[in-house]
């Protein structure tokens, strides 16, 4: 009941942003820097594709191959693939335009796009499910086919994809020391007027007790 009506609020808000009764969220919203952009295309470059993994018939456990292909529904080439009844891909897509991207799985039976948002929340893929440009979005698609048979994945702009979700940062080559050892509940860091970063929090003996 509770994902039925998320669904017809989903669908009723997109109602509202397309008959411009509410405001669109700004497009700098979850964007990424020109920095991060230069990340990603140098990311991009050696780890672009998806990940497939190939089932005898729909609502088999045990994958006959999985591996890695260049694009969605690209399909991989191994023995028996002549054979192939199910086809599930999962990577990471982002668009270079803001708005409805119109997904569609041509030539294929029983197709299937789920897209992730962030690592808690996925749904079905409907028409009026809005991207952001520059966003990285988990989508799996899956089909039905034979014959060894290559459908076509198609959006309403151009996308590019990763087979792991891009990642700016890490652990340091060297541990830094610690500048205070502070007991903090709801942290939260933000950059100053003097372009420094700033963390602010809940401290108080009493919240420790």
């Amino acid at each position: 009941m509770a994902y039925l009506l998320r669904r017809i609020m989903s669908l009723f808000l997109a109602i509202l942003g397309l008959l411009g009764l509410i405001r669109p969220v700004p497009e700098d919203i979850m964007s990424y820097t020109p920095e991060e952009l230069a990340l990603i295309d140098s990311y991009l470059e050696c780890s672009s594709g998806a990940s497939v993994s190939v089932f005898a018939k729909k609502g088999d456990d045990e994958p006959i191959f999985t591996g890695t292909v260049s694009d969605i529904c690209v399909m991989p080439e191994f023995e028996g693939s002549e054979e192939t009844g199910y086809v599930k891909y999962t990577a990471y897509i982002s668009f270079e335009k803001t708005g409805a991207q119109f997904l569609s799985v041509r030539g294929a039976r029983d197709a299937d796009i789920t897209i992730g948002f962030g690592e808690l929340r996925s749904e079905k893929y409907l028409p009026t499910t809005v991207f952001e440009k520059n966003v990285f979005y988990r989508i799996d698609v899956a089909y039905s086919c034979s014959g060894g048979s290559a459908p076509t994945f198609s959006s309403s702009s151009p996308y590019r994809l990763s087979v792991t979700y891009p990642s700016f940062g890490g652990v340091p080559a060297v541990q830094p020391e610690p500048i205070a050892d502070i007991h903090l509940r709801d942290p939260f860091i933000m950059t100053g007027a003097d372009g420094k970063y700033y963390m602010t929090g809940t401290y108080d003996p009493v919240d420790w007790s």
